[in-house]
């Protein structure tokens, strides 16, 4: 009995749960912002922050899976991922989200929005739902990639990716 398998496989099936929590996680955040700002503001305000929340929700979820791409795959196939380069990567993430959704964020700061600590919690919950791991060695030589994604992984065992 391998456990190197099981440990794989337990991790595989979860995965899918996983991802539907932080899906779920993510909408019930968006959610009570908006419900927040809509009993603390009029209606037009509310609706307007609304669409500013969704839209700085989007924006983050685009730099995530930009980064992911460009910086993080990189860094974790050469090895030199660390807890110091994810802080930076991430603050680097969280300015690339108030740059480039500076209008949503000046509208969600007048109604009195943490905007910096929302889409930190944007960035954490796709972080979380993307997340690209380094793949261990024994399942490196059975896969040949140093690096897979969640999506990668799900899609070699049959799941749906979200």
């Amino acid at each position: 009995m391998n456990f190197d398998t099981i440990e794989t496989e337990v991790v595989q099936a979860l995965s899918g749960i996983l991802v539907a929590a932080i899906t779920a996680s993510l909408a019930w955040v968006s959610n009570h912002v908006k419900a927040y700002l809509a009993a603390h503001t009029d209606a037009k305000i509310a609706e307007t922050a609304s669409n500013a929340v969704d839209k700085l929700q989007q924006i983050a979820e685009a730099v995530v899976e930009d980064f992911n791409q460009k910086i993080v795959a990189d860094a974790k196939a050469n090895g030199v991922w660390n807890k110091n380069l994810a802080d930076t990567v991430r603050k680097e993430a969280l300015q690339a989200v108030l740059d480039q959704g500076a209008a949503f964020a000046g509208v969600l700061k007048s109604a009195g929005t943490d905007v910096e600590g929302l889409v930190l919690s944007f960035i954490n919950s796709y972080v979380r739902a993307h997340h690209i791991e380094t793949v261990t060695s024994s399942a490196a030589e059975s896969t040949g990639d140093p690096v897979q994604t969640s999506a990668e992984t799900q899609a070699q065992t049959g799941q749906a990716t979200a």
